[in-house]
This record gives C-alpha cells, sequence and structure tokens, in this order.
C-alpha cells in the first residue's frame, strides 16, 4: 500500500513540473519574453494603494502598464494603435518603460493621411515607429524631468525637456497627467501626439 501511494505521489509531482513548464514555454512569443511571473497583481480593490485618476479610471501602482492603460477613456486611440502589435506584449512585461501617451484630442490634429497609417491593421514599420517613440527604456517620474534632459526614445529618437513655469514640455507637447507609477514603469498623459522633426 505504502509502495501505491508513493508511486502515485511521483506521478501527480511529475505532471506539476510538466504544466509549468507548458505555461512558462507559453510566455514566450515572437522570440520576447513578456516576464509576467515576476508580475503581481492584486485581485482586490481594497488591496490597490493610491493612484493617479485618468479619463474615469485610475492608474494604480500594483497594476502593470498595459492593464492601467487599458481603462481611461481619454486615451483609446493609443490602445487602438498598440493593438495587435508585439509592442502590447512588450509593456505587459517586467520593464521598467516609460510611456508618454498623448489624449484622443491629441490625435484629432494630425494629417487624415497619418491617422490612416497609424489605424491601420497591419503591423507597418510607420505604427511601430510611432508607439516607440512614446516608450522611453527605464523609470522616470516628473522630478526627473528638468531642463535640458534628453531622453532616448525606443526608436532612437531624442526627446527634449523643457521644464516652462511648472509646467512640463517633451519636445512639442506638454504633460497635463504626470507620474502614473505603474508596477512595470510610469504613465505621463501629454496633450500632443511626439512626432520626428522630419514629419512635422
Amino acid at each position: 500500500m505504502k509502495l501505491v501511494f508513493i508511486f502515485c505521489l511521483i506521478v501527480v509531482l511529475a505532471g506539476s513540473c510538466q504544466l509549468k513548464g507548458q505555461v512558462e514555454e507559453s510566455r514566450e512569443i515572437s522570440g520576447v519574453s513578456s516576464e509576467t511571473s515576476d508580475i503581481i497583481i492584486a485581485d482586490s480593490a481594497a488591496k490597490q494603494t493610491k493612484g493617479v485618476r485618468v479619463g474615469g479610471a485610475w492608474i494604480v501602482p500594483n497594476h502593470v502598464l498595459l492593464e492601467n492603460i487599458s481603462e481611461p477613456t481619454n486615451i483609446r486611440k493609443f490602445n487602438k494603435v498598440l493593438q495587435g502589435t508585439y509592442l502590447r506584449e512588450i509593456i505587459a512585461g517586467k520593464g521598467p518603460f516609460t510611456l508618454f501617451i498623448p489624449t484622443d484630442a491629441a490625435f484629432k490634429k494630425l494629417p487624415p493621411g497619418l491617422q490612416q497609417e497609424l489605424f491601420s491593421t497591419s503591423e507597418n514599420e510607420q505604427r511601430l515607429d510611432f508607439i516607440k517613440l512614446h516608450i522611453v527604456p527605464g523609470k522616470i517620474v516628473a522630478s526627473d524631468l528638468t531642463n535640458e534632459v534628453v531622453l532616448k526614445a525606443g526608436n532612437g529618437h531624442n526627446l527634449h525637456v523643457q521644464n516652462k513655469k511648472g509646467i512640463i514640455h517633451v519636445d512639442d507637447a506638454s504633460i497635463i497627467v504626470k507620474d502614473g507609477v505603474s508596477n512595470n514603469g510610469v504613465v505621463h498623459i501629454i496633450d500632443r501626439v511626439l512626432v520626428e522633426e522630419n514629419q512635422h
């Protein structure tokens, strides 16, 4: 009887290890690991610490960037551009990353042709480059954004920071909501879309 029990225990443990391996393997997407196993998500609102309110939703420190930016109603267009690209999986990963997200109103100021490219269902280079322009590696809070700071965006473009009368400007955009701290980075909401010089 004792031998039967030991045999059953070995079978159960072996099955558990195999399942764990399958779960870890499933987190590898197109050669990019999201490393979501390192990120803890709270199951109840009671566990959430103080956050920043954006577009009728809260950006809270115990959620990852992708979760935090999916709820606000005033940044839906950025989410639409992000949808279906591998970069969506990247910002769900370990990070850290800093996102400068334009409001929906900012997107309306773009030329119709550019909007069509950005909202295309294909993962075109212009669309990916646009998203990378709004992502900076590292966790950069407002207190780090002092005059003459230059940030290197994900596409290699330099973003120039100016602090004018208490308002932080990144290139031609102003930060209107700052320090939306997430588990794997931080979000700043801006009033204009970031555009490289040759696209002005």
